[in-house]
């Protein structure tokens, strides 16, 4: 998508490269209110209602269907992008972290 217009939540996730290729074997799930999205590591669009969101991460890793799950709530106003980073622990049970990112002026 990568449209700014609108209402929307851009998501990069990302994980810690210790060793970096096995990662690649595993793909992230964001939800947005109860709806799952399987995303490729990286930035994701994803067009929102204005308000309030529960936002969460997680990935299969092997026997774990939902390895460093972790949530946060964020409110987007109404035509705003809201920029969320959601990266993985070296630690492979331990929930994902979130963070906002905000914007550089």
């Amino acid at each position: 998508m990568g449209d700014a217009d609108g209402t929307t939540l851009e998501i990069k996730t990302s994980f810690v490269p210790l060793p970096p290729w096995l990662q690649l074997f595993v793909t992230p799930v964001v939800e947005i209110d109860g709806t799952r999205h399987k995303t490729p590591w990286g930035t994701e669009w994803f067009k929102v209602e204005p308000g309030s969101h529960t936002v969460r991460a997680w990935h299969r890793w092997f026997f774990f269907s939902q390895c460093h799950l972790s949530e946060i709530e964020v409110d987007v106003p109404e035509n705003t992008t809201v920029r969320l980073h959601w990266a993985t622990p070296v630690m492979v049970m331990s929930p994902g972290k979130w963070s906002k990112v905000e914007d550089e002026d």
